[in-house]
């Protein structure tokens, strides 16, 4: 397993970002290929056609989510944790993310989130 980390600035309130995180809605409109959640905020994310099944966590008086996927082995549990830090001085909001997964190669991830949270501030 491998942990990942980086931040991006969004011109949008912590409140606006956090609906687009939180729930299957707004995941698949920029995370996920279809996003399926149910009342235990168990959620299924599929990509590339493969299920992906976790469990939606938002902590910190809404300022952080964590998406903790089943263990593939050795009890080990994907994770992906964002983190919300707003600037009222500037009006921006900084998503820090930490992947937590069987992805290895730093340059790939870092094209896939650049290409995620581009898509995520396209909606904004």
């Amino acid at each position: 397993m491998h942990k990942f980390n980086k931040e991006y600035e969004i011109k949008a309130t912590p409140q606006v970002i956090l609906s687009f995180l939180s729930t299957a809605k707004g995941l698949e409109k920029w995370f996920a290929e279809k996003a399926i959640s149910n009342n235990e905020g168990e959620i299924n994310l599929i990509w590339d056609g493969e299920d992906h099944f976790g469990k939606i966590e938002v902590v910190r008086n809404n300022t952080q989510v964590k998406i903790k996927f089943r263990a593939l082995e050795k009890g080990l549990s994907p994770y992906i944790d964002f983190k919300l830090d707003y600037n009222e001085m500037t009006n921006t909001t900084f998503l820090s993310i930490t992947d937590f997964s069987i992805m290895d190669d730093d340059d790939e991830l870092n094209e896939l989130w650049d290409q995620l949270i581009e898509n995520l501030k396209e909606i904004l």
